[in-house]
Parts: structure tokens; C-alpha cells; sequence
């Protein structure tokens, strides 16, 4: 962001998604997010990547 011109760049928050928000449902009957993270580690996916993580960024243009 900051390359892009912006300033006082700022994490304010961040957190992984849930199972809960990231389910199955009548909309999207597919897989969701637990289709897709390590069984054993759920902080990970099955590929061994970290589980996704959501920010809320805040800057100044």
C-alpha cells in the first residue's frame, strides 16, 4: 500500500476464518473451508499452507 502512495498504513485487525462463516449451505452446497484444511492441523490447509487469514487495513491516500 505503501508503494501505491498510501500512508500511516495500519493492520487494525486480523483474525482466521471460521468454519462456521465458511460453510456448507443452501447457496453453495460444495465444499467449504474444512474441505480444505489439514484434518490433523486446521491451521493449516491439506497442502500445508497457513489457513487463511483475514485483515482489516486502514491508510491515508
Amino acid at each position: 500500500m505503501r508503494r501505491l502512495g498510501f500512508k500511516n498504513v495500519r493492520i487494525v485487525e486480523q483474525n482466521y476464518t471460521s468454519l462456521e462463516e465458511q460453510k456448507a449451505s443452501d447457496w453453495m452446497k460444495f465444499n467449504s473451508l474444512k474441505d480444505f484444511l489439514d484434518p490433523q492441523d486446521p491451521s493449516k490447509t491439506v497442502e500445508g499452507l497457513p489457513a487463511p487469514l483475514r485483515a482489516t487495513i486502514i491508510a491515508n491516500k
